[in-house]
């Protein structure tokens, strides 16, 4: 239906001792939810987002879980752990939050810029409508 929006979660143990392997236990998950919205509506517009450790897996479902970049129509990661991974979509199609000072995607000091993604949400949302729009 056009104009409707649905959000899916993916739930996965975010740790320092799971630091290398979070992305893959949720990307298949995440893998599966795109898969099944895409079989049930074709015409779906997929985004695929992240915050941190969360951020891997949108990278690890294209390289790891074989969907392809032409099922996704943008990606957004916030503080992504893996920022040097770029993603296999156009860059007007990709939104990377990394703010000033993150030691996470940064390499900063500043531990508490880290936390400040909440501020991005609304600019994030408008990213996505506006790659939504021009692709139709």
């Amino acid at each position: 239906m056009p104009g409707k929006t649905t959000f899916q979660g993916v739930e996965y143990a975010a740790s320092a001792a799971d630091w290398g392997t979070t992305g893959s236990v949720g990307s298949d998950v995440m893998a599966s939810h795109v898969r099944q919205a895409l079989k049930q509506c074709p015409k779906t517009k997929v985004f695929l987002s992240g915050y941190s450790q969360g951020a891997m897996m949108p990278h690890k479902v294209f390289s790891y879980q074989h969907v392809p970049a032409d099922q996704v129509t943008g990606v957004v990661v916030f503080g992504d752990t893996i920022k040097s991974s770029k993603f296999p979509l156009p860059d007007n199609r990709v939104k990377e939050y990394c703010a000033e000072g993150d030691p996470v995607c940064l390499n900063g000091s500043n531990v508490m810029a880290h936390i400040t993604y909440g501020n991005d949400v609304a600019d994030a949302a408008k990213f996505v409508q506006g790659v939504a729009y021009d692709t139709i």
